[in-house]
C-alpha cells in the first residue's frame, strides 16, 4: 500500500514545473525496475492504470534534441514503459494496443513510438503481443490518412 501511494505522489509532481521532470522519471523507472530485493513490484490496478496514462502523455513525437532535459526525459519514459511491459504486460500493453484503435491521430502515434521501441527492448511484448502489433500495424497502414502518421508507419 505504500509503494502505491509513494507512485502516485510521484506522478503528481510531473505537475510542479519546478520540478525536472527527467529526475521524476528516472525514480519511477528505478522503482519499477525489477532487482533481487524486489522481483515483482506489486501495484493496485488503479495505480498502474495511472503510471500508464501519465506517462503516455509524456511521450514525445518529434523530440526537439536542441532541448537535451526533453529528449533524456523521453527516453527514460520509454524505459519505464518497458519496465510496464515486463511486470504489468496485460494492463500496459493493452492499453497500448487500444490507444492505436481509436483515438485522434496525436494519441496513436504516440502508442506507436511506445510499442516500436518495445519491440526491440521487450522480451515480453515479442513473445505474447507482436503478433497482434504487426496485425493492427498491417491495418493502420492501409486505414491512416494523416502524413505524420504515414511516415511513422514506415519507419
Amino acid at each position: 500500500e505504500t509503494v502505491n501511494k509513494f507512485m502516485l505522489s510521484l506522478l503528481s509532481l510531473y505537475r510542479k514545473p519546478a520540478i525536472n521532470a527527467y529526475c521524476i522519471s528516472q525514480c519511477i523507472s528505478y522503482l519499477l525496475s525489477p532487482s533481487p530485493l524486489n522481483p515483482k513490484l506489486s501495484l493496485n490496478d488503479n495505480v498502474i492504470n495511472s503510471i500508464n496514462q501519465v506517462l503516455f502523455n509524456l511521450v514525445l513525437l518529434e523530440p526537439d534534441y536542441d532541448q537535451p532535459q526533453t529528449v533524456k526525459n523521453h527516453f527514460e519514459i520509454l524505459r519505464c514503459f518497458d519496465h510496464m511491459a515486463g511486470q504489468f504486460s496485460d494492463q500496459t500493453i493493452g492499453s497500448l494496443l487500444h490507444q492505436c484503435k481509436h483515438n485522434p491521430e496525436k494519441d496513436r502515434m504516440k502508442a506507436v513510438i511506445i510499442l516500436t521501441h518495445l519491440t526491440t527492448s521487450s522480451q515480453v511484448f515479442i513473445d505474447n503481443y507482436a503478433t497482434k502489433f504487426i496485425i493492427l500495424l498491417k491495418v493502420m497502414t492501409v486505414m491512416e490518412h494523416g502524413l505524420k502518421m504515414k511516415k511513422l508507419l514506415v519507419k
